[in-house]
């Protein structure tokens, strides 16, 4: 790629490399960015752009150096801003986002971006600008949903809720991917039946050299960035992020057992080489993330509760940490966050907690047939007791104690999640309970958590 193309180029490739990761095509991506890192390297041989901002990762230093060669362009200041953001740099994040605005008044991404990297007062009037895009003839409807979310987070901010729920209906209302209940269950319900004791007995991980592996799962909003990012303070530990391997193991798997069937009935037909060598991939992978000195790697894809099982036949070292919230928090928490991506259960309060139901029995299921070591954390109780939770998670893990994680906020890291601010700021109490603010709109929630065998306790501002 020339300078040329690059510079004129950039803001297409930056978004193709976006439109990869969101598919899920993490290798792809990972190949686009590292070939805007190596233009920018050939560009700036003295380095004297590299050391502007701290932390520092490829991808920013190559959009720098672009938008310096190519002139301003909002689509790479908001592209820079979310790299700023994913890094914990609010305020060089925020001042970015501006200038996407200042130069392109209807740069959507920019305007979603800010509304999402700080807590808003009376004083701002971020969300009247919103609201005069929406007004006007916003080019198409995907704009216009990623608007409406990034209005209804900054009503919430601003304790007008029935605003934001209002806000937050329009944008998943117009969502076009609906969720399979019918499908969703039944998966489930065959992950339970090929996982049973008999079958987790027989294929047991052999025992061979490998990092601790601890993987964060739950439901998505539930606490699992906080709970890696706790982790990752540690000195002894590399936290991965969210990792598509899993998925992508049972994917394959199928092809490496007898007959035909798909995951998760293969597992049966599978032999106990297929599990090793998957095993060992994933554990090879890993290890070029992190370095020697982190001898514990986290894994905090929340999804990978589907997998307890595979793990017990893939990884001979191996702990689980279970996040749970409050199943209206919870729900709510998903409805309000326009996620890029495989959450499409999230656009319907029903389908929300036909979802969690669905979660619900899994993980009880997990919990009857024993299969690994797992530690239960509530969200609530790391809110109102972060020291004794924080303890009970490294004695679990096998950590002994660093006072760096209750400091979780400071931690220098990259964070590419809908959390990335939240993980920045110390724990807050405003959270929990937040459902309360909503009780009047979240009655088919509550309503169909109840059909689904969901224990709730509602309390006050019942919602059902």
């Amino acid at each position: 790629m020339s300078t040329a193309e690059m510079t004129l180029s950039l803001s297409a490739v930056v978004k193709k490399a976006e439109r990869l990761r969101n598919r899920g095509e993490f290798e792809q991506a990972h190949g686009l960015y590292a070939r805007i890192a190596q233009h920018s390297r050939r560009l700036d041989r003295n380095g004297s752009h590299a050391g502007r901002y701290a932390p520092r990762t490829p991808g920013v230093s190559a959009l720098e150096r672009a938008l310096k060669t190519g002139g301003p362009a909002a689509s790479i200041q908001s592209a820079i801003g979310v790299a700023k953001t994913y890094l914990g740099d609010f305020d060089a994040a925020r001042n970015h986002f501006h200038e996407a605005i200042e130069l392109d008044p209807n740069c959507v991404d920019a305007f979603n971006n800010l509304a999402r990297a700080k807590r808003f007062s009376d004083s701002d009037d971020l969300h009247l600008r919103i609201e005069e895009l929406l007004a006007s003839n916003v080019p198409n409807a995907k704009e216009r949903c990623i608007l409406q979310f990034a209005a209804g987070k900054i009503h919430d901010d601003l304790g007008h809720f029935e605003n934001a729920f209002q806000h937050f209906e329009k944008g998943n209302q117009s969502k076009r991917a609906r969720f399979d209940q019918q499908q969703w269950r039944h998966f489930i319900d065959r992950t339970a039946n090929c996982f049973d004791t008999r079958h987790l007995t027989r294929h047991m991980a052999k025992r061979r050299a490998s990092p601790r592996l601890v993987f964060v799962i739950g439901m998505p909003r539930s606490g699992t960035t906080l709970i890696e990012q706790t982790l990752a303070s540690h000195s002894s530990v590399y936290g991965a992020g969210e990792l598509p391997d899993l998925s992508g193991i049972s994917k394959e798997l199928p092809r490496y057992s007898e007959g035909a069937a798909e995951y998760p009935e293969c597992v049966r037909r599978s032999a106990p080489t297929a599990f090793t060598g998957f095993g060992d991939a994933y554990i090879h992978r890993v290890r070029k993330l992190a370095s020697h000195e982190h001898p514990c790697i986290v894994d905090k894809t929340p999804r990978n509760f589907l997998f307890v099982g595979l793990m017990h036949a893939l990884f001979p070292d191996v702990r689980v940490v279970h996040c749970q919230r409050d199943p209206l928090d919870n729900g709510l928490s998903c409805y309000s966050t326009n996620f890029k991506f495989g959450q499409s259960f999230s656009y319907d309060l029903r389908d929300i907690a036909r979802y969690y139901g669905a979660y619900h029995r899994l993980m009880q299921h997990w919990t009857d047939v024993a299969v690994i070591p797992r530690l239960d954390i509530r969200y609530e109780s790391l809110v109102e007791n972060q020291e004794t939770v924080t303890r009970q998670l490294l004695d679990f893990v096998g950590l002994p104690w660093e006072d760096a994680c209750l400091s979780f906020q400071s931690k220098q890291r990259s964070v590419p999640t809908a959390s990335s601010w939240q993980v920045r700021q110390p724990l807050y109490t405003s959270s929990v309970g937040k459902w309360r603010n909503y009780a009047q709109f979240l009655h088919p929630l509550a309503e169909q958590l109840k059909i689904e065998g969901v224990p709730l306790q509602t309390g006050r501002g019942e919602a059902a």
